[in-house]
């Protein structure tokens, strides 16, 4: 209870029809989390379109960050977007598209494509009575993945890494419904301090340049901080 109750004195508790995005600076970076409570692989598939949009608003890429509860997106630094522009990005309106170009030049996407190369014999793993090192079958199937999509999406090996990722590893009819439920407008926030539920977020996008006790020092200072603005505003 006092875990939510220090989210709402900073910020809002979203629900299933009612994100939160909470605008940040970090490291002299604009910095905006999406609190959505979706789950953790419509979460990611979310991040992966809207970092897209971003991308053609400010032609930049954008640094993700995903778990449970929401993900975050990490503009580089000098760019920054208005809030009108955040609060529009959680839209149904050609997500699929959206999603597809973000994914286009993923490892997640030609990883797969690998897979599914390997096991319908389109990218062999001999050749000559030589088995292949792996830089050179991941060379080569990347040749044919680039070859195979832009001449024909709907080649069967294509699609079905498109069906793998888009709905086994991602989920992206899940992030579809989530959207077309979403109420406009999105509440947008500034909190004073890194709002408790972004903690987990904010200390993952730092990946494994920070170890577990540093985790543990990143969370309590950010806490502290919570408490100090509530003393603030208490008195």
């Amino acid at each position: 209870m006092r875990y939510i109750a220090e989210q709402i004195a900073l910020s809002d508790v979203p629900d299933a029809t009612h994100p939160v995005i909470e605008i940040y600076r970090i490291d002299r970076k604009q910095c905006a989390v999406f609190h959505t409570g979706a789950g953790r692989r419509i979460n990611e598939t979310l991040a992966r379109a809207i970092a897209t949009r971003i991308f053609w608003q400010i032609r930049a890429n954008v640094q993700l960050t995903t778990d449970d509860n929401g993900f975050l997106l990490t503009l580089p630094t000098g760019k920054s977007m208005r809030d009108e522009t955040w609060s529009k990005l959680l839209h149904a309106h050609d997500f699929e598209r959206d999603l597809l170009a973000g994914l286009r030049s993923s490892h997640l996407l030609r990883n797969q494509f690998r897979y599914v190369a390997n096991t319908g014999l389109l990218v062999l793993r001999r050749a000559g009575g030589k088995t292949l090192r792996r830089r050179a079958l991941s060379w080569n199937s990347q040749r044919i993945f680039e070859r195979i999509f832009a001449s024909d999406r709907d080649f069967p090996l294509l699609r079905e890494t498109l069906r793998t990722v888009t709905r086994d590893l991602l989920d992206a009819p899940g992030a579809l419904t989530y959207l077309e439920s979403i109420e406009h407008p999105v509440r947008l926030l500034h909190p004073k301090a890194a709002s408790p539920f972004t903690f987990g977020i904010i200390t993952s996008s730092f990946g494994d340049a920070v170890v577990l006790d540093d985790r543990s020092s990143m969370v309590e200072a950010l806490h502290q901080r919570v408490q100090e603005v509530m003393e603030r505003r208490a008195s």
